[in-house]
Formats: C-alpha cells, structure tokens, sequence
C-alpha cells in the first residue's frame, strides 16, 4: 500500500505544479503558437511523466533478478527505455488522461 501511497503523493504534487509549468520547456523551447498548443503539450508530458511512474513501479514487482540480478547500467537503460516508451505512448494518445486534463483546462483558457 505504501507504493501506492507514494505514486499517489507524487501524483498530488505534479497536479498542483501544473498549472505553472511553462509550456516552452516541454516544447523544446519552441514558443506555442496559441494557448490551446501549450497546454496540449504541457497535458501531454504529464500524461507522460505520469505513465512513466506507473511503469517504475511495475518494474519494483519484477521478481526475475536472475542469477547476477541487475546491474547498474541495465538498470538506467531500462528507466530510459521506460520514459522513451511512455513519451511515445503518451504522444499518441496513451491512456486518455492527458486528453481528459486538456478538455477539462481548455475551459479556464
């Protein structure tokens, strides 16, 4: 419960550092041409961050380990695997919830 605890938490403090991001850092520092493209982005990347959480913590209940366990390295590849995978799942359409946050904001604009 206390993984859960943890994701939860994080998850409170994304959702509240949300609204001051600033879309030109999750644009590659290209300034968004109206309001509505930064904030899809800015939904997007934290649908990203978010499946990728999710992910991180899927990965703590691998039980393989294997006969040398994981080394160091393995390890960081599999967290850049993991952000690349979620980037890319967000990007296209992932799990909805950066679509759900976006209608929901677009209101406020």
């Amino acid at each position: 419960m206390s993984a859960v605890n943890g994701v939860s938490g994080s998850m409170s403090g994304y959702l509240q550092t949300l609204a001051a991001l600033n879309p030109s850092s999750v644009t590659n520092g290209e300034v968004p041409k109206t309001p509505e493209e930064g904030l899809r982005k800015v939904t997007q990347e934290f649908e990203s961050v978010f499946i990728a959480e999710l992910m991180k913590q899927m990965r703590k209940t691998d039980f393989s380990g294997g006969l040398f366990g994981e080394d160091r390295a393995m390890k960081i590849f599999g967290e850049m695997r993991d952000e690349s995978f979620a980037a890319e799942m967000a990007k296209a359409g992932g799990m909805g919830i950066g679509n759900m946050l976006y209608q929901e904001l677009k209101k406020g604009l």
